[in-house]
């Protein structure tokens, strides 16, 4: 129990941008989940390990920072994920077999660039796959990345930016202002289990407010019309529900300058135009950043900054076993006196859309809360959620 409790302690040490809660020591805490090997060269709990927790098998041994299965140094190297596969030894990588030297890339190595339009990974190596190129764990500005991609059509940077109603622009929003509502939003997607959410939501006629990135976790651009993400983005309107940037790729934006930060919204605004006709005047910064000079640039573009006051951490308890302790956060803020609450979750994990929505929906209509978007919990008129041009 003791082992179980440090784990949980460091991993949320280790999180960016957030609160812990700390758990008492009369928490109960259930086993943990037996390891699987890797069906589909995914390991671990983050990246494209999506919180499945598999292992790496013998033939790629090694599990990267980034969630990946292979041999090479980019693999067992710096990051390497020893929980989820064997980080002591280098074998020979079948794709790059015959390299005498692999390329390196990236702080950890000079800031060396990356030649022949590959991309930097996360542990300073080059290459063309998708562990290399994906945003956001891809280096940028060591070669290329999938965020690098811009949207079809003109750019959205020159329209109007008119400041309007009473919620403020470019400060940091913590809370609702109406009585007995809860903002359920998500971050992240859309994603493969967004649809069966939808469906959830539907269900019980509850409505939520989806920050969305535009290319983020290998899933290409949310426009792309050989892609499912534009018809989930489509029924999230349809359905009453509010659409919400979380920037283009999921960057850190306080560690962009401002043209940096400026293009990371502008290229989801685009993406988010070509599907629905407009694109939102609501955001809420990765990892929770968002210093001085980005909330500068996010009241030049004229962007409501979304934080939260309920943090379910459901990312910190993505699995059947450890799912319950975003549940006990819930039930504990609910029963509070509290009468409204900003809530996050994320729709990229399977147990936030199977298991704790339905959780906090139930919990929801136990302690007489309705659910609303964020635009309504801070009575702001629909017709101020958007702009087009």
């Amino acid at each position: 129990m003791h082992l179980i409790q440090l784990v949980i302690n460091s991993i949320a040490l280790l999180s960016v941008g957030v609160v812990s809660h700390p758990l008492d020591s009369s928490d109960v805490f259930q086993p943990l989940v037996r390891r699987v090997e890797s069906p589909d060269n995914t390991c671990g709990l983050a990246g494209a390990g999506n919180n499945h927790g598999y292992t790496c098998g013998t033939t790629a041994p090694c599990c990267s920072q980034s969630g990946w299965c292979g041999s090479n140094t980019d693999y067992c190297g710096t990051g390497c994920q020893s929980a989820y596969g064997n980080c002591s030894t280098v074998t020979t990588d079948p794709v790059n077999a015959g390299d005498t030297a692999e390329e390196t890339c990236g702080p950890l190595y000079g800031n060396k660039r990356c030649s022949k339009s590959q991309c930097c990974s996360p542990s300073g190596f080059c290459g063309t796959t998708e562990e290399y190129c994906t945003s956001p764990d891809c280096l940028r500005g060591f070669g290329v990345c999938d965020s690098d991609k811009t949207p079809d059509g003109a750019t959205t940077l020159g329209s109007s930016r008119k400041l309007f109603g009473s919620v403020p622009y470019g400060v940091e929003i913590y809370d609702c202002d109406a009585p007995g509502t809860i903002a359920l939003t998500y971050d992240d997607g859309p994603f493969s289990y967004t649809t069966d959410l939808l469906d959830i939501l539907k269900t019980h006629n509850a409505k939520a407010t989806f920050f969305v990135n535009g290319v983020n976790l290998g899933k290409g651009m949310i426009d792309d019309p050989k892609l499912p993400w534009a018809a989930m983005i489509k029924r999230m309107i349809s359905d009453g529900h509010q659409v919400a940037s979380h920037s283009w790729s999921h960057a850190d934006l306080s560690t962009l300058n401002e043209t940096e930060q400026t293009m990371e919204m502008i290229k989801n605004e685009m993406a988010l135009r070509n599907i629905i006709g407009k694109w939102p005047t609501y955001m809420r910064p990765p990892y929770s950043s968002c210093n001085e000079a980005c909330m500068a640039t996010m009241r030049k573009l004229g962007y409501h900054v979304c934080y939260f006051d309920l943090d379910t951490e459901d990312y910190l308890h993505a699995t059947p076993a450890t799912n319950y302790i975003s549940q006990k956060i819930v039930h504990d803020n609910l029963a509070m006196s509290e009468d409204n609450w900003l809530s996050i979750m994320h729709d990229i994990h399977e147990q936030t859309v199977y298991n704790l929505t339905s959780y906090f929906l139930g919990q929801i209509t136990a302690e007489g809360f309705k659910t609303v978007t964020v635009g309504k919990c801070l009575n702001d008129p629909e017709a101020n959620w958007y702009r087009s041009t």
